[in-house]
């Protein structure tokens, strides 16, 4: 059974080119997904689960499947967990073929090379860190005078929280995390 899977097309145009691909390959059954979240594809689940062994899977292009070579390759591994021939028609790779076999190995070995690359980096960064006595992460946030002057007038009364934290240039967790600290140091201070 041959099997078309497409994202749902923003122009009309389109259409008439599936249409096209569906007469021409002899596609007998066509799964159109509607979402655009790459995450969650209930049509390509659905299509995996309602597959033979020998069947064959048309897509356009690489990028109907994924967004990135380490998403392409978890779709790869899930195609052929339910044993489908899969032809992406715009890299002509046909996985029935050698050749499209041995384009799929490669793709495979690079993301490997590219996934142990990228720890080794991470990792080798870190160490230079600890050993250079770097901090690691984002800066931790300071009480600064502005902030002082906005928590006083604050606790005056005499602006609200927001106005306090549009003072004192500060995102709402980061003030409220900051005002804790200056309750800590006021503590048994009269404010009034």
């Amino acid at each position: 059974m041959n099997l078309f899977y497409i994202k749902e097309p923003i122009s009309e145009g389109l259409w008439d080119e599936y249409t096209l691909i569906q007469n021409l390959y002899k596609i007998d059954k066509t799964f159109v997904e509607k979402t655009r979240q790459d995450s969650d594809r209930p049509e390509l689940n659905r299509l995996l689960k309602s597959t033979k062994t020998g069947d064959t899977l048309f897509i356009e292009s690489f990028s109907v499947i994924a967004n990135s070579l380490f998403d392409f390759l978890r779709t790869i591994e899930q195609i052929n967990r339910s044993e489908l021939n899969l032809v992406i028609l715009h890299e002509r790779l046909d996985s029935a073929t050698v050749e499209g076999k041995a384009r799929l190995a490669a793709f495979s070995e690079l993301a490997n090379f590219d996934r142990k690359t990228s720890r080794n980096f991470q990792r080798e960064n870190k160490n230079i860190s600890l050993i250079e006595k770097r901090p690691s992460g984002r800066p931790k946030a300071k009480i600064t005078d502005d902030l002082r002057k906005a928590y006083l007038t604050w606790k005056k009364g005499k602006i609200t929280a927001v106005e306090a934290m549009r003072r004192s240039n500060l995102k709402r967790n980061t003030f409220y995390k900051l005002a804790k600290q200056l309750d800590e140091e006021f503590k048994g201070v009269s404010l009034f």
